[in-house]
């Protein structure tokens, strides 16, 4: 059986006008007050730079890596998410490579890894959080209704 994961970024929520339309009429966005405390108090709240929403079920994973530039917001809707955690010093002895930025695409034949840039690479984690770090991950648990915050340049999987 294929394992499927929705996981395109820069404002993929748009994509889903109905998911849109619904976390917009029930508040499911992070509180205005919240998003205050990570901005400049006396200004409005600027519109987020994207909402990127990710779908799977029970065997979707994400591999370990690091957002550098965002912050971090997941609301779980149903079901429940567990994340591995490492402070932003960990990459100190994380290993990581450059890799080409690729999506999976099925096609007639089957899945297929496809160069969405070659000429544009990303580094990447190259390890288990789960096993191959020391200390080890932080472990947190995320189920309906839960919100969990997550700052630029920590470690994820």
């Amino acid at each position: 059986d294929d394992v499927l994961y929705v996981s395109r970024q820069d404002g993929n929520l748009a994509d889903f006008p109905e998911l849109s339309a619904l976390v917009e009429a029930r508040g499911w966005a992070p509180p205005r007050d919240l998003v205050r405390a990570f901005g400049d108090a006396h200004q409005d709240v600027p519109a987020p730079e994207a909402a990127n929403a990710w779908y799977g079920g029970a065997a979707s994973v994400t591999s370990p890596h690091r957002d550098r530039a965002f912050e971090n917001f997941y609301l779980v809707l149903a079901g429940r998410k567990r994340f591995l955690l490492l402070p932003p010093t960990a990459p100190a002895w994380l290993p990581a490579r450059r890799c080409v930025l690729a999506r999976w695409t099925k096609g007639p034949d089957g899945w297929a890894l496809v160069d969405e840039s070659p000429e544009q690479t990303v580094e990447w984690l190259d390890c288990d959080l789960e096993t191959e770090t020391e200390p080890p991950a932080a472990v947190a648990v995320v189920e309906p209704g839960d919100l969990l915050y997550r700052r630029p340049g920590w470690n994820v999987k």
